[in-house]
């Protein structure tokens, strides 16, 4: 079963960032896809001192087959004990394991899509489904992966990358780390020398396609980096999948900790034309820019992608400033309080957590240049989250997180906003907002009016 832990937000950023002085992993795993794709074999070491009680995520346990572990020389069968597997001698000493993990049969037989999916010559499998690890482990271990493949497979996970090769995080965060892709995908990498994106393209997407894709992505990349002064993370797993309804980039979802991966719904029938109108792969970066943060809090990250993706696509030249305000006019009174709204953490409807939380962007960005003298943004308080590592890779609280990024702003705004806001219906007067903004809505055009006093939020952009 998955759960929701804590982490000590900067550890994994400063073990790989140094790792001469990081602690030797405590458990480790060699994963090997082996030939036709249909399993996993997988050996794992744990140092002694742990709990004597080994799982997987509910539902995964199953599909995994033929484990032993290894006693006196010899490798012997454990069975399974209703949901885990009791190792006697784990607190003891060190302890081995082996087994294989029918990774085909779980894509297909598993109820929890989220855990193990077949996408279109493509597996899509959490760690958290195919690691058998210690239950309840302490803080501060650290866990290693070393994938290996079969020629004409591949292997792709969003769990960040150490120098010698190894997928290197805390091992509590396998409880919630980024996917794992495993086929006959080809992978394209990009870089622009403060992060890399690797995409895991099925041959369900033609290769005519790839040039195009290496723009899009790349396009996105630097549109991050206009929000953000970098990009946030310095890897992140891109898996392109097919889907089998709608047209072009049909959705978008984003993974962390320990790790970035950000899995996009395309039809298969995409075209370099949908790649370059997309707004989504946009979006799903900003999302890299912020912690993960607890449920109730959706609106802050949701919202901010949705505020900040039309700003930095705009600063591209991607979208008009006319087409971007006429967005927000359309759909930011979808983010006002309606009767029985009881705030911002309260109340999870998809308006309020998309275009409320949006609606609290547009409101934070405009005081934070009031405050500033138009010398800050609320890019400003990105870029602060950003330098510090504060990023989706980590689990924290929102409280924490908005301190981070008031620390970057001449005047912080964002805490005292929240506390207004997170469990109180603040009304904000759109018509008042668009005067003040020079936002006028004439038939169905968007002028824009510089003298406005608030014209400030716009005109630097």
């Amino acid at each position: 079963m998955r759960l929701w832990l804590p982490l000590r937000p900067f550890a994994l950023l400063l073990l790989l960032c140094f790792p001469s002085r990081a602690a030797e992993p405590v458990w480790r795993y060699a994963v090997a896809l082996q030939s036709g794709g249909l399993e996993l074999k997988i050996e794992a070491t744990f140092a002694p001192g742990l709990t004597d009680e080994f799982s997987v995520d509910s539902g995964a346990e199953p599909y995994l087959r033929d484990v032993e572990v290894l006693r006196g020389g010899n490798w012997q069968p454990q069975p399974l004990t209703r949901d885990a597997w009791y190792l006697a001698e784990a607190p003891r000493r060190e302890v081995r394991l082996r087994y294989r993990f029918l990774l085909d049969a779980a894509a297909r037989g598993l109820w929890n899509r989220e855990l193990v999916a077949d996408r279109g010559g493509l597996v899509l499998a959490a760690p958290s489904a195919f690691l058998l690890r210690p239950w309840r482990s302490g803080r501060g271990l650290t866990a290693s992966i070393r994938f290996a493949t079969p020629l004409g497979s591949s292997v792709l996970c969003g769990i960040f990358q150490a120098s010698n090769g190894a997928h290197i995080i805390d091992a509590e965060d396998l409880e919630n780390a980024p996917a794992a892709a495993f086929g006959t995908f080809r992978t394209l990498r990009l870089e622009t020398g403060d992060g890399v994106v690797e995409a895991a393209v099925p041959p369900a997407f033609a290769t005519a396609l790839d040039g195009p894709l290496r723009a899009w992505i790349l396009g996105a990349m630097t549109s991050i980096r206009g929000v953000a002064g970098r990009f946030p993370v310095p890897r992140a797993a891109l898996f392109l999948l097919p889907s089998t309804r709608g047209r072009g980039v049909v959705f978008g979802s984003t993974g962390g900790r320990g790790g970035s991966a950000v899995t996009i719904l395309a039809a298969a029938d995409l075209k370099a034309a949908d790649l370059r109108d997309d707004w989504v792969l946009t979006h799903e970066f900003i999302h890299l820019c912020v912690p993960t943060l607890d449920r109730r809090h959706a609106w802050f990250t949701e919202g901010l992608a949705t505020y900040l993706e039309p700003l930095a696509r705009a600063k591209q030249g991607l979208v008009t400033q006319e087409k971007l305000w006429a967005g927000f006019i359309k759909n930011l009174p979808e983010g006002l309080p309606q009767p029985g709204d009881r705030g911002l953490d309260q109340t999870p409807t998809w308006g309020r957590t998309y275009w409320g939380g949006a609606l609290f962007c547009l409101v934070a960005d405009l005081e934070i240049r009031k405050a500033t003298g138009n010398r800050q943004g609320l890019e400003d308080a990105v870029k602060a989250l950003v330098a510090a590592g504060a990023t989706k890779a980590v689990a924290m609280e929102l409280k924490e997180a908005l301190r981070i990024a008031d620390r970057g702003l001449e005047r912080p705004v964002l805490m005292r906003l929240y506390l207004q806001w997170a469990d109180s219906p603040v009304q904000v007067d759109l018509e008042a907002l668009w005067d003040e903004l020079g936002v006028k809505q004439e038939g169905g055009a968007v002028r824009l009016d510089a003298s406005a006093p608030g014209a400030v939020l716009w005109r630097r952009r």
